[in-house]
């Protein structure tokens, strides 16, 4: 057997071991701290929330031209079994952005904007939505450019803004605009080439925008679409026949 100050000796130095052990542990977690990265932040806060289904008699008005079982589904507040993932939530959130950046950019080039109120129409089914904007048809572009040489854009932007606001200025300055409808919406490259190509947006994008522009009794309705890739902009304006339709 080992004598008793051999045996110390080891309680000794496996004490020292622990503590150097605890020693490192708390450093690394410091470090760790100290240099946690940005992109887990924004990763993990950027992920939209879905609505916890319920059960419902009307349908939200993005949800129209969509296949009659999964708006039943959808009515009788059944879970979906293939929720979004992450990245897909993700996605959301970038139209998001692309479509805030449009009405900005609108915005500060002089028109004037209001938020819409909720709308609801009511035919074979009622239908609920909240659109983007009504443009009042008024313009202010001494405003827009005092906004814009506020926001302290980097040099290229504010550029691109103020030439936005002297075109509008120069085609609409003794012009007054119906209030009309006007609804952003955000899309990826190749959808971008197939609206451009069909000469209109996607069906469910132009059956939302008769809906607030029917709900609201105006006479003009805008569909304004951007490529998230290239920032293209589309623009389409509602016919009396895409209202048939809707009706």
């Amino acid at each position: 057997f080992p004598s008793h100050d051999r045996v110390a000796e080891a309680v000794d130095h496996c004490s020292v071991c622990h503590l150097h052990s605890e020693l490192l542990f708390l450093l690394n977690k410091h470090n760790m701290t100290q240099r946690i990265s940005l992109a887990q932040i924004w990763n993990e806060s950027i992920v939209r929330t879905d609505r916890e289904p319920s059960e419902r008699d009307y349908l939200w008005a993005s949800q129209l031209n969509k296949p009659p079982v999964e708006l039943w589904l959808q009515m009788r507040g059944t879970k979906p079994t293939n929720f979004p993932n992450a990245r897909s939530r993700r996605k959301f959130q970038a139209g998001n952005f692309f479509e805030h950046m449009v009405s900005m950019v609108m915005m500060r080039s002089g028109v004037m904007m209001e938020k819409q109120d909720e709308v609801w129409t009511e035919y074979d089914i009622k239908v609920k939505g909240k659109g983007d904007f009504i443009l009042t048809g008024k313009f202010d572009f001494n405003k827009a450019i005092q906004d814009i040489k506020a926001m302290f854009l980097p040099s290229s932007m504010e550029e691109m803004f103020l030439q936005i606001c002297d075109r509008m200025k120069f085609e609409f300055e003794d012009t007054e605009i119906e209030p009309t409808v006007f609804e952003i919406k955000s899309v990826a490259e190749r959808t971008m080439s197939k609206i451009e190509k069909n000469g209109k947006p996607l069906e469910s994008h132009i059956m939302q925008t008769c809906h607030y522009k029917i709900g609201r009794k105006l006479n003009d309705g805008v569909v304004a679409v951007i490529c998230r890739d290239d920032l293209r902009l589309f623009e389409y304006h509602v016919t009396e026949e895409d209202e048939r339709k809707y009706v």
